[in-house]
């Protein structure tokens, strides 16, 4: 049995690869299924190979090994099935012996891109191999993806740092012959909200025969960090019907979507609908979902909406005689140090919590600082509330670039009906 950790294309076959380390002491030969964490259907594979220089079939799999299953067309997550070529999340390939069910372990859970760049093709011959390009990477890792912006009508890619957009960029260059401009990288900030209120909101609508009514009072709450959006109904008494509820749950999820500060995602918030009424003919679902809308955007101005950034765990490892030089700057760039550690050969080891808008072009510098003897790694540890001074200037230039890209819009628009 083994854990899948990888699906990709390799070039030298053109057929789909699922590299795996084994976790239990079963034979590689024995590994026949691809299955999917929760999944209620398994895929055969053609079988387990060394990964070891040419693909050969392996005899034995140890639990240090490293094994590709080749075959499977498609793979299922227990909601749906869709192609390899599709396929994203990480699954599971295990031994299934006839008539007993399926060994499955736990899935792995990857976090959200922090930070995003705009890239374009530098001509219409590199357009297309871009987008084969981008579909190939993002199979093959789960933390990277990529969208187009249709109001700026950009490509836009997300990863994990600065450092690792670099390598897709690079990727993109040398594997798939696509020559890229890229902007300069943006952080994936958040918003959320510090206080508790209750908003009461009404959507009449009347434009001859039936119209629209809806009245909701919702209560919203700062939730736990990492809890994403809760949504509850305590409705007693019917005052809001149960098949008025889930319009309600689909308003409140769209506004989530873009916060009132900056436009950014709202994240932590818990939605508590307790109260409300209806109308027997003007009322609907839609009614609910667009009163629900109201009632989030009244409630963004008296929560205390505020900007969330990322903070990365910085760990660096340098000579002893650079240390101070590396503290300093990490305090530079509004750090916390975490802890120090002696590392064999006199280095040491500096652990720190930066934001990571304060880390972009730390490579060049820290090889300043310490003559290129010393090395870095950086990891997502949380979100923190962005201090106001520079919550100000984030939401002041959030708000001009929105303002430009409408101008844009409707300059555009002009010039195609003229």
């Amino acid at each position: 049995m083994s854990l899948n950790a990888k699906t990709s294309a390799p070039s030298r076959t053109g057929s789909k690869q699922s590299v795996s380390t084994p976790v239990a002491g079963l034979s590689a030969p024995l590994c026949k299924r691809l299955v999917a964490p929760q999944a209620q259907t398994v895929r055969s594979v053609e079988g387990a190979f060394s990964v070891a220089g040419a693909p050969q079939k392996a005899k034995a799999a140890s639990r240090t090994s490293i094994v590709a299953a080749a075959g499977p067309a498609a793979v299922g997550d227990g909601k749906r099935e869709f192609p390899l070529s599709m396929y994203r999340n990480i699954g599971i390939m295990a031994h299934i012996d006839a008539g007993k069910a399926p060994i499955i372990l736990e899935k792995m859970d990857f976090p959200d891109p922090v930070i995003k760049i705009a890239i374009e093709p530098k001509s219409k011959a590199d357009l297309e191999k871009m987008g084969a390009g981008l579909n190939k990477l993002a199979q093959e890792d789960p933390s990277f993806g990529f969208s187009r912006d249709e109001e700026t009508n950009q490509t836009v890619i997300e990863g994990m740092g600065e450092l690792h957009l670099e390598i897709i960029v690079d990727r993109l260059r040398r594997e798939f012959k696509v020559e890229c401009e890229v902007g300069a990288p943006q952080v994936n900030y958040r918003e959320g909200i510090s206080r508790t209120a209750e908003v009461r909101y009404v959507h009449k609508k009347q434009s001859g025969g039936s119209g629209q009514f809806a009245d909701v009072a919702i209560r919203f709450e700062p939730g736990e960090p990492g809890s994403g959006f809760v949504f509850k109904s305590e409705i007693k008494g019917g005052t809001v019907p149960k098949e008025y509820v889930p319009g309600v749950l689909k308003g409140l999820e769209e506004m989530m979507s873009s916060g009132s500060l900056a436009g950014f995602p709202v994240v932590d918030v818990t939605c508590v609908l307790y109260d409300g009424s209806y109308h027997d003919v003007d009322s609907s679902a839609l009614a609910f979902q667009i009163a629900a809308r109201g009632c989030f955007r009244e409630a963004m101005g008296k929560t205390g909406a505020r900007l969330l950034e990322p903070i990365m765990k910085v760990e660096v490892i340098t000579p002893e005689d650079h240390m101070g030089d590396v503290i300093g700057d990490l305090n530079s760039r509004r750090g916390v140090i975490d802890k120090l550690d002696d590392k064999p050969g006199g280095m040491k080891q500096v652990a720190a919590f930066v934001p990571l808008a304060e880390m972009f072009q730390y490579v060049s510098q820290l090889r300043g600082m310490t003559k290129g003897r010393a090395q870095y790694s950086m990891k997502l540890e949380r979100y923190e509330v962005v201090p106001p001074n520079i919550q100000t200037e984030i939401v002041s230039k959030s708000i001009f670039m929105q303002n430009f890209v409408f101008l844009l819009t409707m300059q555009a628009k002009v010039a195609a009906t003229a």
